[in-house]
């Protein structure tokens, strides 16, 4: 038998399920659960039951993808499509440039979208400048929106996984690996 060792508070992810029969609540209990933790920041769902998430879109507000491929790969590939960067609008544009930038601010790769509308919207950028794969290094987006000569507020988005939560007297932080420390004020949607 081993010996008493001093006891440490160790990091903990939520682990969770929720199961029932058909029509106890567990796709609304999700998104109460859901909304409480997101606290007004984006959440995405993931509908397996064509569409039956969508029933609750006027008591939550949240972003579904009805998932038609219900293997390991198709929750796989859903799952990596909410969580790679991107940014959010506070209201629809008619143009929006993305441009992705090195640590000297320099513009490495840029693009514009037509008709975006209002929320999360996904980036995909490959990690190459004109055809060559770029080195790991500190990238950057800046996403410049407009709804005619008005500008859109747009808010650069990426995604992190939480090693920690750490409770403080202003309230948590989120320890994110490499992106540093964050308030839960910083988050926008939690997966």
């Amino acid at each position: 038998m081993s010996g008493f060792r001093k006891a440490t508070k160790a990091a903990a992810k939520l682990r969770a399920a929720i199961f029932g029969p058909s029509g106890a609540g567990k796709t609304y209990t999700s998104l109460r659960i859901a909304s409480g933790l997101a606290d007004g920041g984006t959440i995405a769902v993931i509908d397996t039951e064509r569409g039956s998430a969508s029933k609750y879109a006027d008591r939550f507000t949240f972003d579904v993808l009805e998932l038609e491929d219900q293997t390991i790969e198709g929750y796989v590939e859903a799952i990596g499509v909410a969580a790679k960067a991107g940014f959010q609008l506070e209201s629809a544009a008619d143009s929006v440039r993305i441009e992705v930038l090195d640590a000297k601010g320099k513009v490495l790769d840029s693009s514009v979208r037509n008709s975006v509308p209002a929320g999360l919207n996904v980036l995909e950028w490959n990690g190459a400048q004109a055809g060559t794969r770029l080195p790991a290094g500190d990238y950057s987006l800046r996403i410049t929106a407009s709804s005619g000569k008005t500008a859109v507020s747009a808010t650069p988005l990426t995604a992190a996984s939480v090693n920690a939560v750490v409770p403080g007297a202003a309230g948590n932080t989120l320890n994110l690996g490499a992106l540093g420390s964050r308030t839960m004020a910083d988050i926008r949607g939690y997966l």
